[in-house]
C-alpha cells in the first residue's frame, strides 16, 4: 500500500492531490487522487472509487440497513479500487469471503497498489469480463449472499449487461435470502423503469428501485 506524507494528507482536505495517472486501453486516462484523506479513482467523466465516500453505496447500504445482514460470500462485478469492500469492512465491520471480477488490468494493478492489504484478506480478484464470468459460473453450485453489479467504462454500461439472461444468471448465483444491488446511470428514467419492470423485477420475488443522486440502485432480494 502506498504511504503518503502528512503534508499531502492534510492538503487533500483543501484540494485533491493527484497521486498518479495511468492510461487504460478500456477506460482511457485513469487518475488516482488523495481526496479528503481517501483514495479516489477517476476517469474523464466518472468516479470509479472513493473508499467509503462512494456515495451510491454509502447511502444505499444505509437505506437498506446492511448491518442487519450476515454475509458469508460476496461477489463484486466491477471492483475498481474496492469501495464496496472497504465500506462493508471499515464502516460495517463485516467479515466475509469475496470474489471480485474486474476486466481492466490497469485498475487491478492500481487496486493492489493503493488498497490497504487488510481489506484484501479473503478476497480473490479475477481478471475477466463479468458477463462471461457470470455465464460460466451460474450453473455451479456455489452461491453468494451479496452480489454487487457496478460495471462501467467511464459512464457507460454495455447493453449486454441489461440482457434478461444476465440478470437471470445473477439470480441463479444469489443465495436464499441474499441481496443483489445493481448500480446504474440513466438519463432516461422512463427507459430504466421499463427495464426494471420487464426484466429485473420478474427475476426476483421482491425488488425495488432506489434513486440516489444521479445513480439508480436496483435492489433484488433472494
Amino acid at each position: 500500500m502506498v504511504r503518503h506524507s502528512r503534508l499531502k494528507y492534510l492538503s487533500s482536505f483543501v484540494a485533491d492531490q493527484l497521486l498518479e495517472e495511468q492510461h487504460s486501453d478500456l477506460s482511457g486516462k485513469l487518475q488516482v487522487y488523495l481526496s479528503q484523506g481517501k483514495i479516489k479513482l477517476c476517469t474523464k467523466n466518472a468516479t470509479y472509487s472513493f473508499e467509503e465516500y462512494y456515495t451510491v453505496y454509502e447511502k444505499g447500504f444505509a437505506a437498506l440497513n446492511i448491518d442487519a445482514y450476515h454475509f458469508k460470500n460476496v461477489l463484486i462485478l466491477g471492483f475498481g479500487l474496492g469501495s464496496v469492500l472497504i465500506l462493508l469492512k471499515r464502516i460495517y465491520g463485516l467479515s466475509f469471503n469475496c470474489t471480485a471480477v474486474e476486466l481492466d488490468n490497469t485498475v487491478i494493478d492500481l487496486a493492489k497498489k493503493y488498497i490497504d492489504p487488510q481489506f484484501l484478506k479473503n478476497t480473490t480478484i479475477v481478471n475477466a469480463d463479468a458477463y462471461n464470468w457470470v455465464a460460466q459460473n451460474s450453473l455451479l453450485n456455489s452461491t453468494f449472499d451479496l452480489i454487487i453489479i457496478d460495471i462501467f467504462i467511464d459512464r457507460i454500461t454495455e447493453s449486454k449487461f441489461f440482457e434478461t439472461n444476465f440478470i437471470k444468471q445473477n439470480r441463479a448465483l444469489l443465495s436464499k435470502n441474499g441481496l443483489l444491488l445493481y448500480n446504474t446511470l440513466s438519463s432516461n428514467r422512463k427507459q430504466l423503469k421499463q427495464y426494471f419492470s420487464n426484466q429485473f423485477y420478474p427475476s426476483f420475488k421482491q425488488s425495488e428501485l432506489l434513486k440516489i443522486g444521479a445513480n439508480n440502485l436496483l435492489v433484488g432480494y433472494g
